[in-house]
């Protein structure tokens, strides 16, 4: 049995015969274009214009929905914002010192302590600095004591609120 004999290496071998040989064998296959590969046709990326306006369609509903998201948390921080501002002014008018209303809660004729934050209408000084106030009766009104008799010997209403400051007089039959 004859050993094939390998035409490459053998020296009898010449240009033309490995002409041939190279000729005849089977060239590899070629790689294809990066162009194909990344899905661009002929026409390139957007080869019929309906793609093209999908894409401008998608990210057009995308910019609006993320705009819409947008809006709906700035007007949720801002309610939540005046909420909590509001939660903090009522509690701010909660712990401010309240002036009576009315003469019992003064504790009678004279409670300087009750009224210190007041002002007379009258002489429109504080009602503070251990001077006597007096309550109206009828309406719950302090002044200073001396302010509201020459007041009251002048006329008889509240300075204030106008008041009558004497109840009316029962008539005896």
């Amino acid at each position: 049995m004859a050993r094939p004999s390998n035409h490459t290496a053998s020296p009898s071998m010449t240009k033309a015969t490995a002409a041939a040989v190279i000729a005849s064998s089977p060239s590899p296959p070629r790689p294809p274009p990066p162009a194909a590969a990344a899905g661009a046709g002929a026409g390139g990326p957007y080869a019929s214009s309906r793609a093209f306006f999908s894409n401008v369609a998608t990210i057009l509903i995308i910019l609006a929905c993320v705009s819409l998201l947008a809006f709906a948390l700035h007007g949720a921080a801002r309610l939540v914002l005046r909420c909590l501002a509001s939660r903090r002014a009522a509690r701010a008018r909660a712990d401010e010192p309240k002036l009576p209303s009315t003469a019992a809660d003064a504790g009678g004729a004279g409670a300087p302590g009750a009224w210190a934050e007041a002002e007379c209408a009258i002489c429109l000084s504080e009602l503070a600095g251990g001077g006597r106030v007096r309550v109206l009766p009828a309406c719950g009104h302090g002044f200073h004591g001396a302010c509201v008799e020459g007041w009251l010997a002048a006329r008889a209403s509240c300075p204030t609120c106008r008041a009558p400051s004497r109840p009316p007089r029962a008539v005896e039959p």
